[in-house]
């Protein structure tokens, strides 16, 4: 059964009928991506948890009338992206330029194939283990594990300008083996391919 939800029209028509079956399967399917696309937005992992779960239940809760005529993971996507906007104008009454950044990377992740970012994935994991000792676990703490240019040079006993020239280094390797290179960053949150809870249940 699972192998048809793989039909977007079927998944579609299974979700208008309130098949539970047919909303656990997208669950499945498009939580962790969606948590990372968040997390890369909001910069909060509770947060980005919090907003897909919130759009999950948006669309169980909408199942009846669910209109989607692009691609299903488009529409979870861009749901995800305006959830956060709502989110943060709450907070702030203007998006600041690295948010406007963040948001023209949701059509290259939102509308690329998973075997193409799959296959990006596994090019930047290979530049990655092919980076030098110190500046692969500098780039690691940073962009994996979030810490600050300061709290890697405290973890590795280096200066912060070494953090600097490390990730400088890291980022203009791995730019090589990608041919969207304005996406980066925002990329590079997608590879670590984080876990998140699944506290949802219908």
């Amino acid at each position: 059964m699972k192998d048809r939800y793989k039909d977007q029209v079927f998944l579609i028509d299974s979700l208008n009928e309130g098949n539970k079956s047919a909303f656990k399967y997208l669950y499945s399917k498009f939580y962790n991506e969606l948590c990372a696309y968040a997390k890369s937005l909001s910069g909060n992992a509770e947060l980005a948890e919090d907003i897909v779960q919130n759009v999950m239940i948006n669309i169980w809760d909408r199942r009846p009338n669910l209109n989607i005529k692009s691609s299903i993971k488009s529409y979870l996507y861009k749901a995800v992206y305006n959830h956060f906007i709502n989110t943060y104008k709450q907070n702030k009454k203007e998006l600041n330029f690295i948010e406007k950044m963040k948001a023209d990377a949701l059509n290259y992740f939102a509308e690329e194939d998973d075997e193409i970012i799959d296959k990006k994935v596994k090019m930047v994991k290979l530049e990655i283990e092919n980076l030098p000792k110190k500046c692969r676990e500098a780039f690691l703490l940073n962009k994996v594990n979030g810490l600050k240019y300061k709290e890697v040079a405290e973890e590795l006993n280096i200066s912060v300008k070494t953090v600097e020239a490390h990730i400088h280094n890291a980022l203009v390797k791995i730019k090589k083996s990608l041919e969207h290179k304005k996406h980066l960053l925002y990329f590079l949150n997608f590879f670590n391919k984080i876990k998140f809870k699944n506290p949802i249940k219908i």
